[in-house]
């Protein structure tokens, strides 16, 4: 499965994805898990993304719509794990700019949780 949830400590859910990202069943799983956790009020998400190899743009435009239904709540969202790869796709966008992008997933955890 290349996506996976659970809640940490200090009300921090965290989703996992692995693998793929190509627009077929795991960015709809991606887009599921993500749609749940703003349907459930998890205030604070960290996304980690050490696990993927490949993300297209339906891909991004999920992450990105994630954020932005966080955003506007003033709720707190983070990414960890950046690859290399996905991190040429955020600069190219300019995404890098607007997600709170952290190289550590423990460092992101640090920053949820003192909110």
């Amino acid at each position: 499965m290349p996506v996976t949830s659970s809640h940490g400590g200090d009300g921090v859910s965290v989703v996992k994805v692995t693998g793929s990202l190509i627009g077929g069943k795991e960015t709809d799983e991606l887009r599921r898990v993500l749609g749940e956790m703003v349907l459930t009020r998890r205030t604070k998400l960290l996304i980690d993304l050490s696990g993927v190899t490949y993300a297209n743009s339906t891909a991004i435009g999920v992450l990105m719509s994630t954020h932005t239904s966080y955003t506007r709540r003033r709720w707190s969202v983070a990414f960890c794990g950046v690859t290399k790869e996905l991190n040429v796709v955020l600069v190219v966008t300019k995404l890098n700019l607007v997600f709170e992008l952290h190289k550590s997933c423990e460092e992101a955890l640090k920053s949820l949780s003192s909110r």
